[in-house]
């Protein structure tokens, strides 16, 4: 079971190429950035009323 999560991580990898794989890191950044964003100001808001 541990060797197929091992190699289950590089299935899509082979299966789609390392042009798609990219993609999909890079489509990962711009959402986490984006969330990141997103959630900055409520999360800095929110953390600021919940120190005080």
């Amino acid at each position: 079971m541990k060797d197929w999560c091992k190699y289950g991580g590089s299935i899509p990898m082979l299966q789609g190429g390392r042009s798609s794989h990219a993609s999909l890191m890079y489509q990962d950044k711009v959402l986490v950035f984006g969330g990141f964003t997103s959630f900055g100001m409520t999360g800095s808001v929110w953390s600021f009323f919940k120190a005080n």
